[in-house]
């Protein structure tokens, strides 16, 4: 493959990658294109939330060459997930590292497992490659993982190991990008929708880093100063060394002269004493424009993660029928806290949060952080 070609390839990734994150319809084409040119037979994307000794997972999808496997899907986290053996040394794996799914067996176990001898087979990824990826809240767990490759004895080249290298912080992006909308109630919305999101911040850019729009949340963050800024018309972070990174992140997303658009997150500290902001810069591609702002190069999310929803706990208990401490970690949870940020403000054990928390799951029904949020954003409707 010619460097020109591979190089073409990447930009399509990217594209598919960055439309995935507003519009989760575009993952499928993602992950072929990133199947594609990795030559593999299938990719995964899980999910998990709890402490790491009682993950609870589920499966974003498990696809192969664009076509979803829900039944695989299902089989694993109902049947082999609490038996594979390789979970737990996964899991003690550092974030963004790739490693051989069958380097976590022993080698009796390579023999013996059910997981491993059963389900990897059958989904062809016992050559297959995982990495662990950061999530943006303390208590969830993504993993990402591509199937066996084709064609070559389960052997991977060094070009394919490279191109999936490349790869993981986009995939990493997204599942951040998705869970900070998630996190506001904003999950499906569209540039135009963003500009009316109450929960966070929404700045779109010009290609020369201008400020065309933004929403209320977003101007309100501008107009008080406290760590960012809007100085004649350009985003300008509070302090020198925020003020650099942001420069750089904003480089990448508009870069000059046809190079490769690409995004970013980052914290930016602010004049409180330990608050601050995380930045999200998103490249926009083609469909992605907004009426009356098609210029829009870039989409920039302000999330303030300590900020607490502005919704009366003792009315969240009585709508949702949960206890009053319940009702206040779930608000703490909607807001985006940590398991270990909402133990400090509760002053609470960490095991303690997770106790809650499981209660909480019970009293509601819902079996996901993201689907509890989406009842707690609901409830506070009416407040």
């Amino acid at each position: 493959m010619s460097v020109v070609s591979e190089l073409d390839e990447f930009k399509r990734i990217l594209a598919s990658l960055y439309s995935a994150m507003l519009d989760g319809a575009h993952w499928p084409s993602a992950s072929t294109l990133i199947e594609e040119a990795c030559g593999a037979r299938g990719s995964a994307l899980m999910a998990g939330e709890g402490p790491e000794e009682s993950v609870e997972v589920h499966m974003v999808g498990l696809y192969q060459r664009g076509q979803r496997r829900e039944d695989l899907e299902r089989e694993y986290v109902e049947t082999y997930h609490s038996i594979d053996e390789c979970v737990a040394r996964f899991r003690r794996q550092p974030y963004g590292h790739l490693v051989r799914i069958a380097d976590l067996y022993s080698r009796d176990e390579l023999k013996t497992s059910a997981a491993f001898n059963e389900f990897y087979s059958r989904t062809s990824s016992q050559d297959g490659l995982i990495v662990r990826l950061e999530g943006p809240v303390g208590y969830s767990h993504f993993t990402w993982a591509i199937c066996d490759p084709i064609g070559r004895g389960g052997v991977w080249s060094s070009s394919q190991i490279e191109m999936i290298r490349r790869v993981v912080p986009h995939v990493r992006q997204l599942v951040f990008v998705r869970q900070t909308l998630a996190d506001a109630g904003a999950l499906g919305s569209s540039l135009a929708g963003l500009l009316d999101a109450r929960r966070l911040g929404a700045v779109l850019l010009d290609r020369r880093g201008r400020i065309l729009a933004a929403n209320d949340s977003a101007r309100e963050v501008l107009r008080q100063g406290d760590g960012l800024s809007d100085r004649d018309g350009f985003l300008r972070a509070r302090r020198p060394a925020d003020r650099a990174r942001l420069a750089q992140l904003l480089a990448s997303a508009l870069p000059q002269g046809g190079s490769i658009a690409v995004g970013g997150s980052m914290a930016l500290c602010r004049g409180t004493a330990h608050r601050r902001f995380i930045i999200h810069v998103k490249p926009t591609f083609a469909g992605e424009a907004v009426f009356g702002v098609r210029r829009a190069a870039a989409l920039i999310l302000i999330v303030d993660p300590l900020l607490p929803l502005s919704v009366n706990v003792d009315h969240l208990a009585a709508v949702l029928g949960l206890t009053r401490a319940e009702s206040e970690i779930a608000s703490w949870l909607a807001a985006g806290r940590t398991v270990a940020e909402i133990a400090v403000a509760t002053r609470r054990q960490k095991r303690s949060i997770y106790w809650h928390l499981e209660q909480i799951y019970a009293k509601l029904g819902v079996r996901r952080q993201v689907d509890l949020v989406r009842v707690v954003l609901a409830a506070s409707e009416f407040a």
